[in-house]
């Protein structure tokens, strides 16, 4: 069985955050989320998300825990950002119960980005 916990919101940053600050902020979403779902060091599944504003945009993807990677566009590094989107799919594919899976994923992202609001996109795939 899969499971998507799928969040989608767009950030309202005052005062703006560089590419770099941006970025570690992702990234430590996504290392807590790996933490937090990892079994026996590996994410039965996979974490993504992808951080876009205008034509800049980069995305991150954890598989492990420790170990994010991330492909950005050409000008995502020279970037100061004020309303980014960010979309985080996370597909679990053992037994996590959606509804707690969905819990855990709306907490950490409510510790790492206070005040945001994440729509909720559900996803289930039997």
């Amino acid at each position: 069985m899969q499971e998507a916990v799928v969040r989608t919101a767009r950030l309202d940053l005052h005062p703006s955050w560089t590419a770099g600050e941006l970025g570690r902020r992702v990234d430590g979403l996504l290392l807590r989320l790996a933490d937090r779902f990892s079994i026996k060091g590996i994410v039965p599944g996979h974490i993504k998300a992808l951080v876009s504003e205008g034509e800049r945009y980069a995305v991150f993807s954890c598989t492990r825990p420790g170990s994010v990677s991330m492909k950005p566009s050409a000008q995502w590094a020279e970037t100061v950002f004020q309303h980014p989107q960010i979309n985080l799919n996370v597909v679990l594919v053992n037994d996590w119960p959606v509804a707690e899976a969905e819990r855990q994923v709306d907490e950490i992202v409510a510790q790492l980005f206070p005040g945001s609001h994440f729509e909720s996109h559900c996803h289930h795939d039997h």
